[in-house]
């Protein structure tokens, strides 16, 4: 757990921290897996006490690209 998440449950001691395993910041095709109905469910519910996480040890992890493209402009 980051220090920010052990401040934030300090504050919020009903919260939660969740994270899905080798996944980043970013959203991606993955979302509508796991994270989406997690973020949907909670909004609805307005509580963390019934949110079902098993989904998250289905997330695949994403590709890692090393695609490197030229810049725009050709430069």
């Amino acid at each position: 757990m980051s220090p920010a998440c052990r401040s934030a449950r300090q504050l919020f001691p009903d919260s939660r921290d969740i994270a899905l395993p080798g996944q980043g910041h970013d959203t991606n095709s993955t979302w509508d897996l796991c994270a989406g109905p997690l973020t949907q469910t909670f909004i609805e519910q307005a509580s963390v006490a019934h949110l079902d996480t098993r989904c998250l040890a289905s997330v695949p992890t994403p590709s890692f690209e090393l695609t490197i493209q030229a810049p725009a402009g050709g430069g």
